[in-house]
């Protein structure tokens, strides 16, 4: 029998869905957390890699965005303070991924978190991905039907227009990180990268080129802007091709 959770709240579901808690509030929002269990697990590894390495870098998978939204421009806040104790815990970077757009950059005792680099590819047309039958059938198409017949149809509509991931210019934006460790210091950057997902042929959509001085400006300032609660600017160098990163 689930324990009184008092008149403010109580929890729902089954299964995986059956510690869900639900708090009497101002407003409706969600609120995702992380397990501690996991994390503290986690965080062991980390003060592990750090005790034997001279750079440690976390790699995070996420989807999740600030209230609930996939597609939110910044990471919710379980992310952000798990981000952050990994840093404290010995890390010298933490580089988030999963979504596949860029979200802000925090440099957090002086080493930095990239909340989401997006894509390095988005070769969907062109792949051979792994698809589950039930998004075959969400689509229209026989459970055995190939990849490249779902992801065309989610590239274009009937009339030819581009939609979803190949429509918005955000997810043709990416970057790479490039870190140098030399004399004991991590020093840092990133490489803006245009996936061309309008692109007219299929088999260009998705790979990645160096950008226009146009385009990395425009990255670095949208940087900046999902940047800006972390007091961090980004400036694009034309004659370097890469952005700089400085903490305000």
């Amino acid at each position: 029998m689930m324990a009184d959770q008092g008149p403010d709240r109580f929890k729902f579901g089954s299964l995986f869905e059956s510690s869900i808690p639900v708090e009497r509030g101002e407003q409706a929002h969600v609120r995702t957390f992380m397990n501690e269990e996991d994390c503290a697990a986690i965080l062991k590894s980390v003060r592990d890699a750090a005790n034997r390495s001279d750079v440690a870098i976390v790699s995070l998978h996420t989807h999740e965005g600030e209230g609930d939204g996939w597609y939110a421009p910044h990471p919710p806040a379980f992310i952000e303070n798990f981000a952050r104790r990994a840093i404290d815990a010995g890390a010298s970077a933490v580089v988030g991924h999963g979504a596949h757009f860029l979200r802000g950059v925090e440099i957090y005792n002086k080493r930095p978190i990239f909340y989401n680099l997006g894509s390095l590819l988005m070769e969907f047309e062109a792949g051979e991905s792994i698809i589950a039958p039930e998004m075959y059938t969400a689509y229209g198409y026989d459970h055995d039907a190939r990849p490249s017949d779902l992801h065309r149809a989610r590239a274009k509509d009937r009339e030819g227009n581009f939609i979803g991931f190949n429509a918005e210019s955000r997810f043709s934006k990416n970057c790479a990180a490039l870190l140098d460790y030399a004399d004991g210091a991590l020093q840092f950057t990133l490489l803006p990268l245009d996936l061309g997902m309008n692109r007219e042929r299929p088999l260009d959509r998705g790979l990645p080129v160096t950008v226009s001085a146009a385009l990395g400006h425009e990255i670095a300032a949208d940087l900046t802007r999902m940047s800006a609660r972390y007091g961090t600017v980004l400036r694009y160098d034309e004659a370097l091709g890469t952005i700089a990163i400085e903490a305000a």
